[in-house]
């Protein structure tokens, strides 16, 4: 009987580790996506904002 319990007890534990594993591992890829998506952002904005400005200094330029 003991031995039974101890069994049906050490299987809910293990259930519970492998719950608590798969969420820290998806909510790892969800920061990941979302860090590279940031990076992508950012790079698109600092390009814009690059070309931007040396669009208005060209035409600053051509203005005198």
């Amino acid at each position: 009987m003991f031995l039974q319990s101890l069994k049906n007890s050490s299987i809910i534990v293990i259930e519970y580790a492998v719950y608590i594993l798969s969420f820290s591992l998806f909510f790892l890829v969800i920061m990941y996506l979302l860090s590279f998506f940031m990076g992508c952002l950012a790079t698109v904005l600092i390009i814009e904002a690059n070309l931007h400005w040396s669009s208005r200094a060209k035409t600053q330029e051509a203005d005198g």
